[in-house]
């Protein structure tokens, strides 16, 4: 038994490699049918559908008249989630063999995709006299398709865990599932019969990954972590399975979790830009500069047009409190991208560690111009003012904000311009506005005016709100 496995084994790589050999050199070469059907499972099982696609085309090519081929395309084109292309190869392949129940299903499959509700009852209908279970368990997920087309969530979650019943390894089920639990909020009966699905069989990835999903939406994000992370021991080629990780990781704040599972990630696949600024990110938050800026460059080397790149180095450079290299990362991100108010902030704050606070100004300026929701460029742009006692232009700025976002600091901003430009009745008047509406911030009165600290009526206006 062992020994055969061995020689089926021997053989598979051994036409691979010949295969990729052959594709190298730029040549298609030409194998028999049995061997092109190895090929194209083979990289189907490695999630390679890119390849598989290219393999069937050249068999169609050299085999006109076998109908597997044709049903092993429209079968790809489906998991691409391409009804109409599939349709066309499987309606040929109907044509070359009519009564062959894979194709019918996948013609139903597709139908049902493509929102032919009518056409795909209609074909399933034709499959009745079949009793396989394999055979229902296709049917079943076909169905599974159909209601959740026609919005009917309740009867695809039942239908799947029938199905999962039957058939508890079904990936495609196991992926449906994941959506009819979003979609009827049955997290907690999911998580149970997830549960079960794991108890009788402990290898089954998808159905970790199912209850990480669960657990990440209810909050249970320990939980979630670890099952997410079986998903991918178990399978180390679930991609899907590392992403989620990572990106929960990054989430609830456990940089060094993300870092790790992403370094995996990168020989394993082929990481995109995004990948590498999420790796990016993770090795700030952890201080570790000299990896960050590493990844940095490689980001964006492998994208040159890539921004957050260029201002995620900018962002390590300030952290080494290199200005002048920060500065240049800033701009080159804002050349490429000039509608990100985090940009201009960033290149404003770099101006004024280099001292030039007009071109500080002046960037904070274009700033303001982009009506952003987010209170806190306002509240930089305005305390910059304050401290460099351009008084008039912090209050403009500050009704222009007023008017654009709500923020409770706002009103003791207004109290401090008005004592700051000997308006006292005023201030006094806005301060106890102040305090009213938000007392926890009163010592960032101080902060911007220190005198104010021994001023008697400022004192006793802030200990009748603390009583």
């Amino acid at each position: 038994m062992n020994e055969n496995n061995n020689k089926i084994t021997s053989t598979l790589i051994n036409l691979v490699s010949n295969f990729e050999g052959l594709i190298q050199k730029g040549q298609v070469g030409s194998f028999n049918k049995e061997e092109y059907t190895q090929l194209i499972n083979f990289y189907i099982a490695n999630n390679n559908i890119d390849k598989a696609m290219d393999i069937v085309d050249i068999a169609i090519e050299q085999y006109k008249y076998i109908a597997n081929f044709y049903l092993l395309k429209g079968n790809l084109l489906l998991q691409l989630r391409q009804p109409e292309d599939a349709l066309k190869y499987i309606e040929h392949c109907e044509n070359l063999s009519p009564y062959d129940f894979e194709v019918k299903l996948l013609k139903a499959k597709s139908l049902s995709m493509m929102g032919d509700i009518e056409g795909s009852w209609a074909e399933l209908n034709e499959l009745k006299t079949f009793s396989n279970l394999n055979y229902n368990v296709e049917v079943n997920i076909i169905k599974s398709y159909i209601y959740e087309y026609t919005g009917e969530f309740e009867k695809m979650f039942d239908i799947l865990k029938e199905t999962l019943i039957l058939d508890p390894q079904n990936l495609e089920a196991l992926h449906k599932m994941n959506i009819a639990t979003l979609f009827t909020r049955k997290y907690e009966e999911s998580a149970s019969f997830h549960l079960k699905l794991i108890e009788d069989s402990p290898y089954n990835y998808m159905a970790w990954f199912n209850l990480g999903q669960i657990y990440s939406i209810t909050a249970r994000y320990e939980h979630a972590i670890d099952c997410l992370e079986y998903s991918f021991l178990i399978n180390p080629n679930f991609e899907e399975g590392y992403l989620e990780y990572t990106d929960l990781c990054l989430q609830v704040g456990k940089y060094n979790h993300a870092a790790i599972v992403y370094e995996e990630y990168i020989t394993r696949f082929e990481a995109d830009s995004e990948i590498f600024s999420n790796l990016i990110n993770a090795y700030i938050h952890l201080k570790d500069y000299k990896k960050a800026k590493k990844y940095a460059y490689k980001s964006i080397k492998l994208d040159s047009y890539n921004d957050e790149a260029f201002f995620m180095l900018g962002e390590i450079y300030k952290h080494l409190k290199k200005w002048d290299k920060a500065l240049n990362a800033y701009q080159k991100a804002i050349e490429i991208e000039k509608e990100r108010e985090e940009y201009y902030n960033a290149i404003a704050e770099m101006y004024i560690k280099l001292n030039d606070l007009n071109l500080a100004e002046k960037y904070y300026d274009i700033l303001i111009d982009l009506n952003s929701p987010e209170e806190k460029y306002y509240l930089n742009y305005i305390l910059f003012l304050i401290k460099n006692k351009n008084y008039n232009k912090a209050n403009r700025i500050l009704e222009i904000a007023e008017d654009l976002v709500y923020c409770t600091y706002f009103a003791y901003l207004k109290a401090v311009i008005r004592f700051k430009t000997n308006k006292r009745k005023e201030a006094l008047f806005l301060l106890d506005n102040a305090l009213s509406e938000n007392f926890d911030n009163y010592k960032k009165l101080f902060e911007l005016a220190p005198e104010l600290k021994y001023d008697k009526e400022v004192n006793s206006m802030i200990n009748y709100y603390r009583n």
